[in-house]
């Protein structure tokens, strides 16, 4: 939601009028994408076979609000 200003308004026929002249509120307040990095990879997994050429996987994640890009 974005909001145009604060509403404005003035006192009409001579007396002090009780209350503000502006109204806020709040807006945007979604958080702000940060720029997305890479975590740490993780432990390297047991290799998938003993011997003649396994396998073994290790992960990481994306962290921040952004598509991580890379390898």
């Amino acid at each position: 939601m974005v909001a145009a200003g604060p509403e404005i308004r003035e006192c009409q026929g001579g007396s002090d009028c009780e209350g503000s002249n502006i109204d806020k509120e709040q807006c945007n307040t979604e958080p702000c994408a940060v720029e997305a990095t890479w975590s740490g990879w993780s432990s390297w997994s047991e290799c998938t076979a003993s011997c003649g050429g396994g396998r073994r996987t290790r992960s990481r994640t994306c962290i921040g609000g952004n598509t991580c890009v890379g390898r």
